[in-house]
């Protein structure tokens, strides 16, 4: 319609349209993507020219990751974030979403196991389909707080919760080395499949791992039947767990259901993380409504970085830079002005007057400046105040 060439990208698509939008994009036929923050990791096109948030990010690491893909060809580019005071809430109110209370972990850890059917005791090792929407409606669960209760439980290890709409194929080993050789020598036409297996992946004694059948075959010199067929067998003989790929997401219950009063949940993964979450979400806030510190300072010295210099392009800086003042005079007169007004409401005759700097022209600056960036106001008596 306006003769932009733009499309959109989400992590539902399959992945022939992944593919497809994607090489779009690098070759430079779509030059505007619409998309979550699914797309452009690992991504390799250095043109990009400005990156917007529509959203703020809920970390600084994810907002630098993502403002990183702008201007890797050394060019200038831009990385803009579209805000107002209802995100900064909705933002907020992403911490107490991501960590709701022990007890609503306890109440869909009960929940789950009574919509699976799950005696106490048993259930250990099952793999089902799950549709969290089902799930949080049948039990009037906010389904972002069950989602996040249920990554929780995650954490834990009481369950695993693939995500993916196309889930790979997964095996876990449940013999251990001893009796899986014992298998070996005794079933000898399995021999070389299980080297074949133990040689391609890790991790396949203490966890479901992915597989692809294709890149078996192809390391086997045979076809996918075939290795699906051997896969199946030991599935059989119980030597392997294999949950053959699927399009939904899936539980597993990796321990049997627990009675409520024996579900624990660590301090290293609720108090901790939550406390954590706290920091980087305030940071992230912090940076987003900070008009006096240079940008890449502040991104500097949140990783660690404390002697950067100001970068004189950023927003914070292109504004200080039509002042015609240097950094030192901006922070005295802007520190000594908010102590000033922090105190008491003053005209701006008494702050010209009792600023350190007797150099009113300067002082005027800065004091518009706070005005514009609404940090300092007139009251009735035309006396200005510190917001």
């Amino acid at each position: 319609k306006n003769k932009i060439s733009a499309d959109y990208y989400h992590a539902g698509l399959n992945n022939e349209s992944r593919e497809r939008k994607q090489q779009a994009w690098k070759s430079g036929k779509t030059r505007v993507i619409v998309s979550t923050n699914a797309f452009g990791m690992g991504i390799d096109k250095s043109d990009v020219r400005i990156v917007v948030h529509l959203d703020l990010p809920d970390s600084i690491e994810a907002y630098f990751q993502e403002a990183g893909r702008a201007g890797r060809d050394g060019k200038k580019a831009y990385s803009v974030i579209l805000y107002h005071n209802l995100d900064k809430i909705k933002l907020k109110q992403r911490i107490d979403r991501s960590f709701p209370d022990i007890k609503k972990i306890v109440q869909v850890y009960n929940a789950l196991g009574n919509y699976f059917q799950i005696a106490i005791g048993s259930g250990k090792d099952l793999v089902l389909d799950f549709n969290l929407i089902d799930f949080s409606s049948q039990y009037k669960f906010n389904i972002l707080i069950a989602y996040n209760c249920l990554k929780i439980l995650e954490r834990e290890g009481y369950i695993q919760l693939t995500e993916e709409l196309d889930n790979p194929s997964k095996i876990h080993f449940l013999y251990n080395k001893n009796d899986l050789y014992k298998f070996q020598v005794a079933n000898a036409n399995y021999d070389s499949f299980i080297k074949l297996l133990l040689r391609s992946y890790t991790g396949v004694f203490n966890n479901f791992v992915a597989i692809d059948e294709r890149v078996l075959a192809k390391k086997s010199n045979t076809d996918i039947k075939t290795i699906r067929k051997y896969l199946q067998g030991l599935n059989n003989n119980k030597v392997i767990r294999y949950i053959p790929q699927k399009k939904t997401p899936l539980i597993i219950y990796t321990e049997q259901r627990l009675e409520e009063k024996a579900l624990f949940i660590s301090k290293a993964n609720y108090h901790d993380r939550k406390v954590r979450f706290t920091q980087r979400i305030e940071a992230m806030l912090n940076y987003a409504e900070s008009d006096n510190k240079c940008r890449s300072q502040l991104l500097l010295n949140y990783f660690g970085e404390k002697n950067a210099y100001r970068c004189g392009k950023c927003d914070v800086c292109q504004k200080r830079n039509e002042l015609n003042l240097s950094k030192y005079e901006f922070d005295l007169i802007l520190e000594e002005l908010k102590k000033i007004l922090i105190e008491k409401n003053s005209t701006v005759d008494f702050l010209v007057d009792n600023i350190s700097i007797k150099k009113e022209d300067k002082i005027l600056k800065v004091i518009q400046w706070l005005l514009d960036n609404d940090k300092v106001k007139y009251t009735e008596n035309k006396k200005l105040r510190w917001t």
